[in-house]
């Protein structure tokens, strides 16, 4: 019998169980590799702590204002007040356990980036650098704590007199008074993203580890788990299509900023274009389609100075190599992408095989008219989903909701398995933050 037990090794597991510990609480962790975290989704992040695009450490009124604003206000008032509270306390809680978290430039998101930050070189994980150096910090923190790892998976949760049974595949049940789930999304799920993200949510590009099957979400859901709704989005970035066979273009560099000022047409030459004044609300809006893998962006050499020059609204410009972001297609082509011009309209459809005179119908009406020179790129995409946004209702302590809206004793969710993010247009509010703040508050409380 343990005081907690605790589902997933990534960044919210690894902190709700130091938390729970450092508590005097005896604490297991069961994860698939304990020792390395190998699929913890986190491990692929930029490193960058922000809560709705603001600072950690602002004033807890501004972080809530930021979460209203970023789900056009369907955020839970008193969960959003919560993680505003304790993301201060948090953040210091992690620097303090010795991760370096330092600026990488002058935006309020990004002051809070672990030392030294990732580099947009395309390598799925890069263990110097990033958030892989927390996550192996709070591993060795949780060791010499005295947390019990187990490896192996969950796959049954139930309930009964004596607290909640764990069963592990391989082993013996785990009993726990508490079970905290920190399992992640569901992202690497064909089957949940139909069912909960769209019909065919499922043809787009992981961008992701492949641990995030919904495992945890699905014991939840069978325990008597209410989910949040509208529950539909995902977060996730644009990525050349060649990503699907090229490791080094993903998880970096994206091209959110070149579809964003070129045109989106799809298989058959039409333009697509949603209301979307992001990266991720675009990503949403091709997801949602019939056909997510069948866009190209079309754009001229004007577009892409105009991406190369994009400023934030602070006025500073936006680098390659500390966002991740890429505005330079040349160096985009030497790490293998696949990106035609300069050529004509036509010329672009046949090598694509779109029907010419929708193309060129499209691009005229997009550009005013100037569709004849001969100076046009065309670049395939592919919306890459990095998690989902459907997750489980929870209180303000963290605390599982059931399906009458009343917590189930001693059962917790932290990082992606919770519903916080969402909203008509997929209002993010930091995948890093709400796992490390979600795991500091679901291990602090008993």
């Amino acid at each position: 019998m343990f005081d907690a037990v605790v589902l997933g090794g990534g960044l919210a597991g690894l902190t709700a169980a130091l938390r729970a510990r450092e508590a005097g609480r005896s604490v297991a962790l069961i994860d698939p590799d304990p020792d390395q975290g190998a699929g913890a989704n986190s491990r692929i992040s930029g490193g960058v702590f922000h809560l709705a695009w603001g600072a950690m450490d602002e004033p807890p009124e501004e972080l809530v204002r930021r979460m209203v604003d970023q789900t056009d206000g369907e955020v839970d008032p008193q969960l959003a007040r919560e993680l505003a509270e304790n993301c201060g306390p948090a953040i210091r809680w992690l620097a303090g356990h010795g991760v370096d978290l330092a600026p990488k430039g002058p935006r309020p998101h990004d002051r809070f980036t672990c030392q030294p930050w990732l580099e947009a070189r395309g390598d799925t994980a890069q263990p110097d650098r990033g958030a892989e150096i927390a996550l192996a910090t709070l591993r060795a923190r949780a060791r010499v704590a005295g947390v019990q790892r187990t490896a192996g998976s969950a796959n049954a949760l139930w309930h009964r007199p004596d607290g909640w049974h764990v069963g592990v595949a391989g082993r013996e049940e785990l009993i726990g008074r508490c079970v905290i789930v920190a399992t992640g999304g569901f992202q690497a799920n064909p089957t949940m993203m139909r069912a909960f993200v769209g019909p065919h949510a499922d043809d787009v590009f992981l961008r992701s580890t492949r641990s995030a099957a919904g495992d945890g979400l699905r014991l939840l859901i069978g325990a008597g788990a209410a989910l949040t709704e509208p529950s539909s989005a995902v977060y996730g970035h644009l990525l050349s299509a060649t990503a699907a066979r090229e490791p080094r273009l993903w998880p970096q560099p994206t091209v959110d900023a070149v579809a964003r000022r070129g045109l989106l047409v799809d298989r058959d030459g039409h333009a697509f274009t949603p209301n979307a004044d992001n990266g991720i609300a675009l990503v949403n809006a091709m997801v949602r389609t019939g056909d997510p893998s069948g866009f190209t962006v079309v754009f001229d050499s004007r577009t892409h100075a105009e991406a190369s020059a994009e400023r934030d609204s602070d006025g500073s410009p936006r680098a390659t190599q500390t966002d991740g972001h890429l505005r330079d297609v040349t160096e985009l082509i030497e790490r293998g992408a696949e990106v035609i011009g300069p050529a004509s309209i036509t010329d672009i459809a046949v090598q694509l095989r779109i029907p010419r005179a929708q193309l060129k119908w499209s691009v005229a009406a997009w550009a005013g008219g100037a569709s004849d020179s001969s100076s046009w790129y065309a670049m395939r995409v592919l919306p890459g989903i990095t998690a989902t946004m459907c997750g489980v209702r929870v209180d303000a302590r963290c605390r599982v909701l059931g399906r009458d809206g009343q917590p189930l004793p001693g059962l917790r969710a932290a990082g992606d398995v919770v519903g916080v993010h969402g909203g008509p247009r997929g209002g993010y509010l930091g995948g890093l933050a709400v796992a490390l703040i979600s795991g500091y508050i679901s291990g602090s409380r008993r």
